[in-house]
């Protein structure tokens, strides 16, 4: 039963994220992304794929931070924000280590976040395109996340 919910879950986040690539607003992309992304936590959490469940918090962190900067909040004005949330995932994919494959979600959570604090559309399509999307993939045929897999599969096409 708990996997059947952590499936529906799963689709309701995967409907948010692949919705973002439709977007043609930077600011609509970047929330859709961070409303997708913390339904997904949820769905990590109730497969009991922590490395997964971190990251994907650190990137809800970071997208936050993202759209403060871009509303022009003073305190969210520094690109130190992007090397921050990006040790933080290093550090958060070391304390959940379970196995080799706990790599993946924190290396592909530092390739978006480093692409989605260039405010480029172009790279953040290429980041998902080439390092974003196959990391999370692999990660999520490992812990059994189907609509991870179709997620990162339609937005790796979209991209």
């Amino acid at each position: 039963m708990q996997q059947a919910v952590a499936q529906l879950v799963g689709f309701a986040g995967m409907a948010l994220c692949i919705g973002c690539f439709q977007c043609k607003s930077k600011n609509m992309l970047l929330a859709l992304q961070l409303a997708g992304n913390a339904v997904f936590i949820l769905h990590y959490i109730l497969l009991g794929a922590y490395s997964g469940c971190a990251s994907l918090a650190l990137l809800v962190s970071s997208n936050l931070m993202l759209l403060f900067r871009i509303k022009g909040m003073r305190w969210a004005q520094g690109w130190g924000w992007r090397w921050i949330f990006s040790a933080l995932t290093v550090a958060v994919g070391i304390l959940t280590w379970k196995d080799w494959f706990s790599l993946l979600p924190c290396a592909a959570s530092v390739a978006f976040i480093l692409t989605n604090w260039t405010c480029d559309s172009r790279i953040m399509r290429l980041g998902k395109l080439l390092l974003v999307g196959p990391g999370w993939i692999a990660y999520n045929i490992h812990v059994l996340s189907w609509s991870g897999i179709i997620s990162e599969g339609i937005g790796m096409c979209s991209a």
